[in-house]
């Protein structure tokens, strides 16, 4: 029977090393799984990040956009408006733009007519000057000035 016990020592020993081996290998997995989980939760907090940022420059490129599409289209009707008041009929500014007699009224109806001289916003007028819109405007772009700013004069 001392040959027995020998045999199962040996073999208890032989199981212990290959439960080692195989809870060892697994705990390497387990570490390479946390990992992986880590960097998984890491880049989707970066996206998040990421896309928050994104959706707020756009809001902002929007605003910005919108505000000078406003004031472009503001601007249109004001000319529209001074061809009206050169005597232009509707139907010739109709025939000269390519727009219909309704969009002219349309665009026409809150102009009122136009200024003798066109009048620079002054401080705290609710306008924002051109210096101050290239402050805030980090696209870069620059709708041309009116011709009426450039020194021209439509009433002449």
């Amino acid at each position: 029977m001392t040959n027995n016990k020998g045999a199962r020592f040996a073999a208890m020993r032989k199981a212990q090393e290959a439960k080692q081996k195989r809870d060892a290998e697994r705990l390497v997995r387990e570490r390479k799984v946390e990992a992986a989980l880590a960097e998984f939760f890491e880049h989707t907090a970066t996206v998040e990040q990421i896309e928050g940022a994104t959706a707020a420059r756009v809001a902002k490129v929007t605003a910005i956009g919108e505000r000078k599409a406003a004031a472009a289209e503001h601007l249109a009707a004001v000319a529209l408006r001074a061809m009206l008041d050169l005597g232009e009929t509707r139907t010739a500014v109709a025939e000269l733009t390519g727009l219909s007699l309704a969009a002219i009224r349309d665009a026409v109806a809150d102009t009122g007519p136009a200024p003798a001289s066109p009048v620079e916003p002054g401080p705290g007028s609710g306008r924002h000057t051109r210096e101050q819109e290239r402050q805030e405007d980090d696209t870069g772009d620059e709708a041309p000035a009116p011709y009426w700013e450039e020194g021209g004069d439509w009433q002449t």
